[in-house]
C-alpha cells in the first residue's frame, strides 16, 4: 500500500487497466500457448480487491499455497486500504470489469464487508446488473457452488481474510434499506442479444 500512494503521488492512472498484446506469428512458428493476460481490462481497484496473496502459485486445479504466502519484507497487504487509497485519489466506485461485474459485485463475491462499505461510501451503485443480469445482492444469496476437489479440507491450506455469506447479505440490505425479510429487488429483463452482426452477414450475402 505504501508503494501504491507513492505512485499516486506521482501521478499513476487510476483507472489503466492492461489490454491484450496481439502478437503476430512469424512463418514457420507454433501458435503460442495460454489464455493471454489475465489483467486485461481490470482497474487497479479490481485487482487491488483482491491483492496481498504473494506470488502467483499453481498446482493444478483445487490445490492451494500450505501456509501463509512468503514475502521478503513487511508491509501493508490489506486489500481494504488499498482500495481505499484509489478511491480518495479519484478511481471510479462504479467501474466495470470485462465480464460485466462491477467493483461492488466483485466485493460481494470476495466478501468483503469493510470494502463493501467504502465502496458504498463512494457512490457505488446496488442496483447494476452484471453479464448475467444479476444485482450485487442477488450474487451474494446465490448458493454457493461445493468446492473443488484437491486440498482444500487442508487446515494448513492459506485463505484470505473474508467474511460469511450471511455477514456479506446481512450488509448489503442493511445498506439497501430492506430487512432480513423483505424480497430481493429484482432488475429490468435484460434486453435480447443484439442480432447486428447476424443482419451485417445477411447483408454481405
Amino acid at each position: 500500500v505504501e508503494a501504491l500512494k507513492l505512485m499516486l503521488a506521482k501521478g499513476a492512472q487510476v483507472e489503466w487497466s492492461p489490454t491484450e498484446v496481439k502478437k503476430e506469428k512469424k512463418e514457420g512458428e507454433a501458435a503460442a500457448g495460454g489464455r493471454g493476460n489475465p489483467n486485461v481490462g481490470k482497474t487497479p481497484v479490481m485487482v487491488a480487491l483482491t491483492g496481498g496473496r504473494g506470488a502467483s502459485f499453481a498446482a493444478g486445479p483445487g490445490f492451494d499455497r500450505l501456509g501463509p504466502p512468503p514475502f521478503r519484507e513487511e508491509s501493508n497487504r490489506e486489500p481494504l486500504e488499498a482500495v481505499k487509497a484509489l478511491l480518495a485519489a479519484g478511481a471510479n466506485p462504479n467501474a466495470k470489469a470485462p465480464d460485466g461485474a462491477t467493483l461492488m459485485h466483485q466485493a460481494v463475491q470476495a466478501r468483503q464487508v469493510a470494502i463493501i462499505r467504502e465502496l458504498a461510501a463512494k457512490g457505488a451503485k446496488f442496483d447494476a446488473v452484471n453479464k448475467d443480469n444479476l444485482t450485487p445482492l442477488q450474487v451474494a444469496e446465490k448458493p454457493e457452488p461445493p468446492p473443488p476437489p484437491g486440498n482444500n479440507t487442508d487446515s494448513r491450506t492459506y485463505r484470505p481474510k473474508r467474511d460469511s455469506r450471511e455477514d456479506v447479505i446481512a450488509a448489503v440490505r442493511e445498506m439497501m434499506g430492506l430487512g432480513p425479510s423483505d424480497p430481493t429487488p429484482q432488475p429490468p429483463a435484460a434486453p435480447p442479444a443484439s442480432n447486428d452482426k447476424k443482419d451485417e452477414k445477411k447483408t454481405e450475402d
